[in-house]
């Protein structure tokens, strides 16, 4: 019985996360390219480093938080606040939360405070 109910919650649990997962990214060391890829579109832009704070999505995060900015003109009024990205640089992969815009970013531009990258 405790199996049972285990393994239904383990199954809860991988079809949330799976479902949090938000638009792929890849994300070269700082200041490089940084390639967003959304179904079959791929934008290219730079990755910059930032300290979070109140972010534009109305959240406090710390430098110990998973999250990041992406640029002010694709963050809008905010319909990417709170989606989970993948990011890939040399070979180590992490995950970030989408929390802010970054007004001195381009469109495509993140902001990224998220070890180990």
């Amino acid at each position: 019985m405790f199996s049972m109910k285990f393994i239904a919650s383990l199954a809860s649990v991988a079809v949330l996360v799976s479902s949090a997962v938000a638009t792929p990214l890849s994300v070269e060391p700082r200041n490089a390219t940084v390639r967003v890829r959304a179904a079959d579109v791929t934008h290219t832009g730079r990755g910059t480093w930032f300290n979070p704070g109140l972010g534009a999505c109305g959240e406090t995060n710390s430098d110990s938080d998973p999250v990041l900015a992406i640029g002010s003109s694709r963050f809008g009024s905010g319909g990417n606040c709170f989606q989970w990205v993948k990011i890939t640089a040399n070979g180590v992969t992490a995950f970030g939360q989408t929390v802010d815009s970054c007004p001195g970013c381009g469109e495509d531009d993140l902001g990224l405070c998220i070890l180990p990258l």
